[in-house]
């Protein structure tokens, strides 16, 4: 009896502690991209939209972890970006406005 309750006790430890490591996993490749965002190549004779390293690292979360922790995490940058976190590239207007913007298309289809 005894050592089904402890085997239970270390079952429910192991899923909270996997379910903060898929939560660990998702906010960093969110700060990961938004990180990217901040390296930036303006290309404002040919078009408001700037080259970023974030696209790299959008196709880096979705390989390395897979379509649903990278849509998660990509939803989560979204999110943190329309709340007016300084996650976006910082030549844009930044949080809802640049969601609404000209590269609000190329943002919102990340995930």
């Amino acid at each position: 009896m005894a050592n089904s309750v402890t085997h239970t006790l270390s079952t429910g430890q192991e899923r909270v502690l996997e379910a903060a490591r898929q939560v660990a996993l998702v906010v960093g490749a969110s700060l990961f991209v938004a990180l990217c965002a901040h390296v930036t190549i303006p290309l404002m004779p040919l078009t408001p939209v700037p080259l970023t390293v974030q696209n790299l690292a959008v196709l880096l979360v979705g390989l390395s972890l897979g379509s649903r922790r990278g849509f998660a995490a990509m939803v989560l940058y979204l999110i943190e970006g329309a709340s007016g976190l300084p996650v976006f590239n910082p030549n844009g207007p930044g949080a809802i406005a640049q969601l609404l913007g000209p590269t609000g298309g190329f943002l919102m289809v990340y995930p």
